[in-house]
């Protein structure tokens, strides 16, 4: 009798040790899974809320931009006057540079470099007399990524 007790308690143990193993691995499994949908659903609200706050920055430099274009003295097309005007934006704007172009695409930077870009896609929309920002460009100047 001692020996079908000892054979019962065995199956037993084994058969609950089985349970145990297999609940925990469904446990395991699922909270794993629910880990990685949280922070998939947390990344993405994350994107939102930087796309979102590139966006409103971007805004705000348009909106300066265009202040600065529509002053009398920069539509006047003096270059001397325009340049200095420029400089002095610089200590109060974070550009890395200003540059007025003419309609053939020659643009005069506020550092005494020129460059040409007429067949910029910026700049032909801005023909057309449409704010826009650029996709990253490479810089005929520098020959480094930038957001025109």
């Amino acid at each position: 009798m001692k020996s079908i007790r000892m054979r019962l308690i065995t199956y037993f143990s084994i058969l609950i040790a089985l349970a145990l193993v297999s609940m925990s691995a469904v446990a395991l499994f699922q909270a794993s899974d629910a880990i990685e949908s949280e922070a998939i659903s947390g990344m993405d609200r994350l994107a939102a809320e930087a796309a979102l706050t590139t966006t409103t920055r971007i805004e705000k430099q348009m909106v300066a931009l265009e202040m600065i274009a529509r002053r009398a003295d920069m539509e006047s097309m003096d270059w001397n006057v325009q340049r200095t005007i420029l400089n002095n934006q610089m200590n109060r704007t974070e550009f890395l540079s200003f540059a007025v172009v003419d309609l053939e695409g020659n643009a005069k930077f506020n550092d005494g470099a020129e460059a040409n870009v007429v067949d910029r896609a910026y700049f032909k929309t801005a023909l057309e007399g449409t704010t826009n920002v650029s996709d990253v460009v490479i810089s005929r100047l520098t020959s480094n990524p930038e957001i025109v």
